[in-house]
């Protein structure tokens, strides 16, 4: 990975210093998924965490990302945020989503 500038996450951020399992399936336990930034990312990585999930055998990758907070929220931002659809995973919502995907595909 050096020579191509690249960095691996896993392991070497704080969070995720002994460098976590990502994949704990029937076919056993191994690290299979991988964070990797360039050189100019590094520092811009505040931390890296293997997180935890039940309903796959991948676990998710959490990393964080030094930046500024945002002090203040306006009231466009906010109407904007409350007109979020939220959406149910279940079969019937993933064939609304097919559905959806589908219909902005053929147009």
């Amino acid at each position: 990975m050096k020579e191509t500038g690249s960095e691996i996450l896993n392991g070497n951020k704080e969070g995720d210093e002994e460098g976590e399992r990502t994949y704990v399936g029937t076919r056993g336990e191994s690290i299979i998924d991988y964070g990797i930034v360039n050189e100019e990312a590094w520092e811009g990585i505040e931390s890296f965490k293997v997180g935890e999930r039940v309903e796959s055998d991948h676990m998710p990758l959490e990393i964080k990302i030094k930046g500024k907070e945002q002090e203040y929220e306006t009231q466009e931002r906010r109407n904007e945020r409350k007109e979020i659809e939220k959406r149910i995973w279940d079969e019937e919502g993933i064939q609304r989503h097919k559905t959806r995907v589908e219909k902005r595909n053929s147009t």
